[in-house]
């Protein structure tokens, strides 16, 4: 019986061990079959939600779609793009092209612009542990340790090509001996280059809230980038192959993801990009592309990959279908030599077939194939040096020509499509000018021309201060009616204007100093008259 029993209890005991060992298997499915299906489930919801968001993105208002008579721009996922011409920095498309968004790894167009600007190609860049380690762990790399170097050049193909943040961190150092330091002098170069909306707090655009940027302030970052041909061809590079070196044992080949670039959609003319990507910006995306002598920049911001750049492809058709870039000098009737508004001269000095007053031959306008150049309104606004160039000239009898080109420009014409800028071109004084024998006559010309550039400055009073003041009422007034270029006579209806106001305003004073002294005369009788009669 106790055997019995204790058999019992062994028998017992295994179906426990086994009851446990069944629960076990059993929870491990049913975590099998639940936890993991709504894990996969989530992250696939997660995409699905980015995707339906950029489709919902597609609804935005597209600001330059707004624009009467302008060409009817793509309807697109990215929450901000624009495309802009970029050498009259025209801008041909826009979608919410001021906000603050983050611009990932597009920032290295900054930290490459700086690189070029401070840094030889030659230069070695070392790779302390502060610029290696403080990269987040998986971010872009190409593997460098510290201690290691790489020429500028080896770099800059590292940077554009792999996207490498440690080697952002490396030329950091290397231009301002920190990363703080080379984020504030980031942000210093975009203001100058006309970014308003814009603050960099890293070389690499690794997440920080505070680093941030808008579509139309890295348009301005691209122009300059795509300025320097030498930069081009880095940021065209769709396969680099970095040898070894003394400073850097590897020997490796970096690959480009841009898909315009190396080649996965084919596309005429591309001149370079930068891709950019961390979860807080999504997909973001710069290139630059140029056909028959317009080159245009395509900003993306926060898109869903692959879009970022089939958005680019249908940015550059509607660019480069719907735009024509013209040489202004070979459109402009108003700016000539024989239209007296372009700018008044003395006939006594220049004569009717030497004023030396032209419009440059490199200024364009971007505008839409049906517009005309007619439809365009123009503003001019003259340089404050401009009275010194022409003086100095006529002084010394030099040709200006010979002179820089800092000093032949005196103004600007800026033309414009309602209100968006389309182009501008410069006024340069470019004659051959003889010293007059007439000193006085010389003045007369310059102020006159000073008096024509800076009306704020001088009003219509041709005013200059080398003259007298006699001589400058002389000038006033001949100002008035005077003699045109071709001989025609004009009058100044402002400077009549003005001078009819001040005789009015001499003619009131007097009226009123010979009141007063009517009214104390009239006093005085009076008072005479009351003592004779208390005399009386």
């Amino acid at each position: 019986m106790g055997i019995h029993n204790r058999d019992s209890f062994h028998n017992m005991d295994a179906i426990i061990k086994f009851g446990k060992r069944f629960l076990v298997v059993l929870l491990c499915a049913v975590l099998s079959l639940t936890v993991v299906p709504v894990r996969v489930f989530a992250e696939e919801q997660a995409g699905d939600d980015y995707y339906a968001q950029a489709e919902e993105r597609k609804n935005l208002e597209i600001q330059s779609n707004q624009i009467k008579g302008w060409p009817e721009g793509p309807a697109i996922g990215a929450e901000a793009a624009i495309l802009i011409e970029a050498d009259t920095g025209t801008i041909l498309y826009s979608k919410n092209i001021y906000e603050h968004l983050y611009p990932a790894s597009i920032t290295k167009l900054m930290t490459g612009l700086l690189a070029y600007e401070r840094l030889s190609m030659d230069d070695m860049v070392p790779f302390s542990a502060t610029a290696v380690y403080s990269i987040e762990y998986g971010s872009a790399s190409i593997g460098i340790d510290p201690g290691e170097a790489m020429t500028v050049e080896q770099s800059l193909y590292a940077l554009f090509v792999a996207s490498a943040n440690e080697v952002a961190a490396g030329l950091a150092e290397k231009i301002a001996g920190s990363l703080d330091k080379f984020a504030e002098m980031m942000t210093i170069r975009a203001r100058q280059l006309g970014c308003r909306n814009t603050h960099f707090t890293n070389s690499n655009g690794l997440f920080n809230e505070k680093h941030y940027t808008c579509a139309y302030d890295m348009a301005q970052i691209a122009r300059e980038f795509f300025s320097h041909e030498e930069l081009c061809t880095i940021a065209n590079t769709s396969m680099y192959y970095m040898p070894s070196s003394d400073t850097q044992p590897d020997e490796f080949t970096l690959f480009n993801k841009h898909k315009l670039i190396n080649g996965e959609i084919e596309y005429e003319g591309i001149v370079g990009g930068k891709t950019g990507y961390v979860e807080k910006s999504r997909q973001t995306l710069v290139t630059c592309a140029e056909r028959d002598g317009m080159k245009l920049i395509c900003v993306i911001l926060k898109e869903e990959s692959p879009n970022q750049f089939y958005d680019t492809v249908e940015l550059f058709d509607y660019g480069f279908n719907n735009f024509r870039k013209l040489k202004i000098s070979d459109h402009e009737k108003k700016y000539t030599i024989s239209n007296p508004g372009f700018m008044r001269v003395g006939k006594d000095i220049y004569g009717s077939n030497s004023i030396p007053f032209t419009i440059s031959g490199k200024g364009s306008v971007c505008i839409p194939n049906e517009m005309s150049f007619d439809s365009l309104t123009s503003e001019v606004v003259y340089d404050e040096q401009a009275e010194d160039t022409v003086r100095e000239t006529v002084e010394s009898g030099e040709n200006a020509e010979e002179k820089s080109s800092d000093k032949k420009v005196i103004g600007t014409i800026t033309y414009k499509y309602g209100d968006l800028s389309v182009g501008q071109t410069q006024i340069l004084f470019t004659g051959t000018l003889a010293a007059p024998a007439n000193a006085d006559a010389a003045e007369g010309a310059t102020s006159e021309i000073a008096a024509e550039a800076e009306p704020e400055k001088y009003g219509t009073a041709h005013y200059s201060e080398n003259i007298s003041f006699t001589d400058g009422i002389k000038y006033f007034f001949k100002g008035i009616l005077h003699s045109g270029a071709n001989g025609t006579m004009y009058l100044d209806v402002p400077a009549l204007l003005l001078l009819i106001i001040i005789v009015s305003a001499i003619l009131i004073v007097v009226i009123l100093i010979l009141s007063y002294m009517a009214y104390i005369a009239r006093r005085r009788r009076r008072s005479r008259r009351r003592r004779r009669k208390k005399k009386k």
